[in-house]
């Protein structure tokens, strides 16, 4: 017999792989191809796929969406109280100059519009309260990510501007920083929290599932396996910055609770 060559072989696998599909029917083809999660969607930064991130604008954008869950911010406090939203530490303004968020007043913050590359709109800092506001209007989930480190003093003053502008139950509080995070389970046990991380292996991973902490994870470090751990113990598993469709299928095949992403992709 002639032996076949490896284009052949790799033919008649195919062949009768998709023949094995026919057999099955569409309950074959959905149990192979079909993803196993249907993930809520929260917005990073407001729609900043679209609109300058952390800004009115954005935000406005997410909140006017009905398919999308949450909206996440980054908040920082600047020199003066004020919490503002801003992930980089220095705002960067219209004509170039850059001031720290954290060792300005909330008036240098505001005195000139912010650079925007997105859209022919004024960009300004955007407040806490203001995104809350936002939130509010929309109905939806305020995911708030804690930038660097939150002392108890901030997390007392974040969850004061929460209970005179929105609605503590309709929050989720994420940090890269685990201790600024447990801050705010100590001073609000039933806190939803989501320890954020990039790392497959992340040491705080075990912590996070004894203390029953759901975790907010890169998509290169998610993985089938880390999904059923936190799901065995009844905590969910959001992914970020998901942008393209490709990777969004691929962490929904792993079962994931929550998908972040700049922009907006259906189910």
């Amino acid at each position: 017999m002639k032996k076949l060559t490896q284009k052949q072989t790799l033919v008649i696998v195919l062949i009768a792989f998709l023949s094995v599909v026919a057999a099955l029917g569409t309950a074959g083809g959905i149990i192979l191809f079909t993803p196993k999660s249907n993930p809520e969607y929260v917005a990073h930064r407001g729609l900043s796929g679209y609109y300058p991130d952390n800004t009115a604008a954005s935000f406005t954008a997410a909140a006017t969406n009905q398919k999308i869950y949450g909206i996440e911010t980054d908040i920082r406090m600047t020199v003066d109280g004020y919490l503002v939203c801003s992930h980089d530490a220095d705002a960067v303004f219209v004509d170039g100059t850059k001031r720290k968020v954290e060792e300005s007043t909330f008036a240098e913050l505001t005195e000139k519009p912010l650079q925007n590359t997105k859209t022919q709109d004024e960009a300004v800092v955007c407040t806490f309260k203001e995104y809350l506001s936002i939130c509010k209007k929309g109905n939806k989930i305020a995911v708030v990510e804690l930038k660097d480190v939150f002392t108890e003093e901030m997390v007392a003053q974040v969850l004061a501007e929460i209970d005179e502008a929105y609605d503590r139950k309709k929050c989720v509080f994420i940090a890269f920083d685990y201790d600024s995070l447990y801050r705010v389970r100590l001073a609000y046990p039933e806190a939803e929290l989501q320890y954020l991380s990039s790392k497959k292996n992340d040491p705080r991973f075990k912590e996070c599932l004894e203390k029953g902490i759901s975790i907010d994870v890169h998509y290169g470090a998610a993985s089938g396996t880390l999904v059923k751990k936190f799901h065995k113990k009844g905590l969910k598993v959001n992914v970020w910055t998901v942008n393209d469709a490709s990777t969004k299928n691929k962490v929904r095949r792993y079962g994931v609770d929550f998908i972040t992403s700049n922009f907006f992709y259906e189910n």
